[in-house]
């Protein structure tokens, strides 16, 4: 597998592809979890939601000026770094007022994870697999939240197993 050896048309097609899985994805998801798993509608969680709004529709925004100035290959970047920043203000929340619960299960992982192959580039899977790595890391031995240890082990092997496919 070389660094990049996809075209920039190529690039800019999973980059759109990236976006639309994600958004699509991420906004069903969170649909369902309010009105089936929480039974409430979709505008009771009020300044949370607004919130998730705001931020996806940044992100998108920025994704959005990258592709139109030809540089979809950062798209997959800007996520994962949005992805951080929301990531980086979970673990402070946790350890400031220990409010927000370690569940473990994150949405956006899994889908990072499953473009990792779309990709086909060996910069993104290291720092995919770094930044999960580190997240687990963290929860586990500063945050000492052992239900980290099964999710770094799980997330670690799925991404070595694609890693070796691609290979």
């Amino acid at each position: 597998m070389k660094d990049s050896f996809l075209s920039y048309k190529e690039e800019e097609r999973n980059a759109k592809i990236l976006l639309w899985v994600l958004y699509v994805i991420v906004v069903s998801y969170q649909i369902f979890y309010a009105i089936v798993l929480e039974n409430k509608s979709l505008t009771d969680k009020g300044y949370s939601v607004l919130w998730q709004v705001i931020c996806g529709t940044a992100i998108l925004g920025v994704n959005i000026y990258l592709i139109k100035k030809e540089k979809a290959n950062f798209v997959k970047y800007a996520c994962v770094f949005a992805y951080l920043g929301i990531e980086i203000a979970n673990i402070f929340s946790y350890m400031l007022y220990n409010e927000a619960a370690f569940d473990g299960v994150n949405i956006i992982e899994i889908i990072l994870i499953f473009f990792v192959p779309i990709f086909l580039n060996k910069k993104y899977f290291v720092f995919i697999l770094s930044t999960i790595v580190v997240k687990y890391v963290i929860y586990l031995f500063v945050l000492k939240e052992v239900k980290g240890f099964m999710y770094l082990i799980m997330y670690t092997l799925v991404l070595i197993a694609a890693y070796i496919i691609l290979n």
